[in-house]
């Protein structure tokens, strides 16, 4: 949860026309995706659910589509 919250707020600290490029996104260009994938992935192993592992493997994968859509956004503009 702290990956999530430490990028959501260097997303939220970085100045709108500006890449953000400090914190958490120096190693990643989607850290808060990674702390969402890292959040299930705890889940389902302290639940120890293969459905809700297999929820979370589904989602990343679905994910990817966002992420290719947002930086073919980012690139035209």
């Amino acid at each position: 949860m702290l990956i999530t919250i430490i990028a959501t707020l260097n997303f939220a600290t970085t100045p709108v026309d500006k890449p953000v490029t400090k914190g958490i996104y120096v190693f990643s260009r989607n850290p808060m995706y990674v702390g969402e994938f890292l959040i299930n992935i705890s889940v389902s192993i302290a639940r120890v659910s293969w459905i809700f592992f297999l929820v979370a493997v589904i989602v990343v994968i679905l994910e990817h589509s966002i992420v290719v859509s947002e930086e073919r956004f980012c690139l035209a503009s």
